[in-house]
């Protein structure tokens, strides 16, 4: 009877301890929830979610086209001396790039002048005769009809003189044109003929292409034209380069490609920007503008392996919101699902907050 009575205020006292236990495990959410609510609130600053307009850029390769491209060939043939330039070689207008040797156009200009000093001589002999008998004309020593006819050998002779001129300045200008200059700034694309070659008219010697008004060529979807026009200023991108060319929109080229629906685009480049013709880039075109939603990327914390911000309830109270992100940018990053346009969030949120904390907004 004794040992009954001892089971039985066993059970009652553990059935008490389990009831105590169980109260307590309940009362725990609520004891730290008024922990929470009772702690002073933690002073925050924050940021409305933004409405932004970001640009929509259609990037498009192409290739860098030369105005044009010509060969280089002198007037008068001749035996090719020596060529100063090589394949690659960016030449400046004026610069000396291959050098002809003519033997018979040295041996022409010898003949021009001696020719020219012998009418020269010619001349220097009628002009003599001329002040000689004019004063003998004025004594009536000789008769006019023979001064008239010494005038007359002057004026042969002086013509004569100035045709030898103009033929010695010709042959001068064949020598010239032995020393093949750049017409303009141009690039050497290749050698066409080597040291000992004959060249002529026929037979250039140099292949080159126009530094001047270079241009990159890119093909775009039919339905994006419409946003493009005459001028406008594109970005393009090129491998070799830290920084983009900024060239400009020199013509659309309205007929669209039956296959692929997209049209030609080319674009003018700035004068220095001394690129290869055929060099591969990247254009960056402007197409439009679409509306996106970005908070401070300082917004952002980690909580779980989870990516979420606070925002600020109307209560005071943060709540803690995933975040799906989109792009980065420097300071602030896009919202693609989380807190809504207008919404407050925290920024550089203290690591003591946490879910229904009260807070304090800052006066910015």
């Amino acid at each position: 009877m004794k040992i009954s009575y001892l089971v039985f205020v066993l059970v009652v006292a553990a059935t008490g301890m389990l009831w105590v236990s169980m109260l307590q495990v309940g009362e725990s959410p609520r004891s730290e929830q008024s922990s929470l609510t009772a702690a002073p609130p933690i002073k925050v600053t924050v940021a409305e979610v933004a409405t932004v307009l970001f640009p929509q850029v259609l990037i498009r390769p192409g290739a860098v086209v030369a105005s044009r491209r010509f060969q280089i060939a002198p007037r008068s043939s001749g035996r090719l001396k020596r060529i100063s330039v090589r394949p690659g070689d960016r030449v400046a207008a004026g610069t000396e790039m291959a050098l002809l040797s003519a033997p018979e156009l040295d041996l022409a200009l010898r003949q021009a002048r001696a020719e020219l000093n012998s009418v020269q001589a010619e001349l220097i002999d009628a002009k003599a005769d001329v002040d000689r008998l004019t004063n003998l004309a004025k004594t009536k020593a000789i008769s006019e009809d023979t001064l008239r006819d010494t005038r007359v050998r002057r004026d042969r002779a002086q013509a004569s003189v100035d045709a030898k001129k103009a033929a010695v300045s010709a042959r001068l200008e064949d020598l010239a044109e032995l020393v093949l200059r750049a017409p303009e700034d141009l690039i050497v694309l290749q050698r066409l003929r080597e040291p000992g070659d004959l060249a002529g008219p026929t037979f250039p010697v140099l292949e080159a292409e126009s530094m001047k008004g270079s241009r990159f060529e890119t093909w775009i979807p039919l339905i994006d034209t419409a946003a493009l026009h005459q001028g406008m200023p594109i970005e393009i991108h090129f491998q070799r380069r830290d920084k983009p060319v900024l060239g400009r929109i020199s013509q659309i080229v309205s007929a669209a490609d039956p296959i692929t629906r997209t049209c030609k685009i080319e674009i003018a480049l700035p004068p220095d920007a001394a690129l290869i013709s055929g060099e591969f880039g990247d254009a960056h075109i402007l197409v439009g503008q679409s509306p996106i939603s970005v908070i401070p990327s300082s917004a952002l914390r980690m909580q779980a392996g989870v990516t979420g911000a606070f925002i600020v309830e109307q209560e005071g109270k943060a709540r803690y919101r995933t975040v799906r992100t989109g792009q980065h940018f420097e300071s602030q990053v896009e919202i693609l699902a989380g807190p809504e346009p207008g919404e407050r969030v925290i920024v550089n949120p203290p690591a003591r907050l946490a879910d229904g904390s009260r807070v304090e907004v800052r006066t910015p």
